[in-house]
């Protein structure tokens, strides 16, 4: 019985090897797959799907790639441009004095009524409030989409109705709401000068070199030498106390370093300059010596 059993195992085996290894059943698996794989592609071609849609339309991607760009590049040129944006502030604070008085009593007796007065405003955000020891300060920040224009009729509007508080303590008070502590202020200088044409140049020079001799045949003879002077013009007349400090500590300075003797301070109505006998190489600089004259614009 044992070898039956053992017998029937084995072909049972062999058959099924056989039928797994059928090519009709095969052939017929296949056609099974593929006939599933073209309802799968004619299911995807039947829904929409815009990725196909601009893959097999490279033309018009390309066209609305293109207007995309430009329209980006005129949105950006178009933008506007300031050196100093208007950035409203949409935060005031009010500050309620009470001297003499804990930070608990404060809270309870001023704080909270100054928050439910601001809360009345419906386009107020957020309150915020510290109360200390002789003060309470109450913090009101706006919605952030509020528009700017309107911010100071909305905090005019909360001023009134902290105006309107006439029950706080004894002692308490005054509110003083500030609505610009947060504006930055800012002071812009700028020091140009108007570009000089070289004939305007020359012309200063001539005058300059004609005060430098008419003051230097008035000083006395101060022995061999070469004389130079620093020349500095004036764009606009200048008080002659404004110069002459620096000119003498300029002079002070030279003497002091042992490089220059007999020095003189020249001040004309259009410049102003120290002449002085060089001891020494000169250290360099714009100079006049004997009719050479160099003419430094600035002041």
């Amino acid at each position: 019985m044992k070898r039956m059993q053992v017998l029937l195992r084995t072909v049972r085996r062999k058959v099924r090897r056989l039928v797994r290894k059928s090519p009709a059943k095969s052939v017929a698996h296949d056609q099974t797959n593929v006939a599933h794989s073209h309802g799968n592609h004619n299911i995807d071609r039947s829904k929409s799907n815009i990725s196909r849609f601009f893959v097999e339309q490279r033309h018009i991607t390309w066209v609305m790639l293109i207007g995309t760009c430009v329209w980006g590049i005129y949105s950006y040129k178009s933008m506007p441009q300031r050196k100093d944006p208007d950035t409203p502030v949409k935060t005031a604070v009010a500050i309620i004095p009470w001297p003499g008085v804990n930070a608990e009593k404060i809270e309870q007796l001023v704080t909270r009524k100054v928050e439910e007065k601001i809360a009345q405003n419906a386009n107020v955000e957020k309150i915020r409030s510290i109360s200390r020891t002789n003060m309470s300060v109450v913090y009101v920040d706006l919605d952030e989409n509020f528009p700017g224009s309107q911010i100071g009729k909305e905090f005019d509007d909360i001023a009134l109705k902290l105006d309107s508080i006439k029950d706080l303590p004894d002692g308490a008070g005054p509110i003083r709401f500030i609505k610009d502590f947060g504006d930055t202020s800012a002071l812009m200088l700028t020091v140009a000068s108007p570009k000089v044409s070289e004939t305007e140049i020359d012309v200063r020079a001539k005058e300059v070199g004609e005060a430098i001799v008419r003051n230097r045949a008035q000083y006395p003879p101060a022995g061999r030498g070469t004389r130079f002077t620093i020349v500095s013009t004036l764009t606009h007349p200048v008080s002659p106390r404004i110069v002459q400090d620096p000119l003498n500590l300029l002079t002070d300075y030279l003497k002091e370093k042992g490089v220059a003797s007999d020095l003189h301070v020249i001040i004309e109505p259009g410049f102003v300059g120290v002449d002085w006998l060089f001891v020494s190489q000169p250290l360099g600089g714009a100079a006049l010596g004997g009719t050479e004259m160099g003419v430094e614009e600035g002041l």
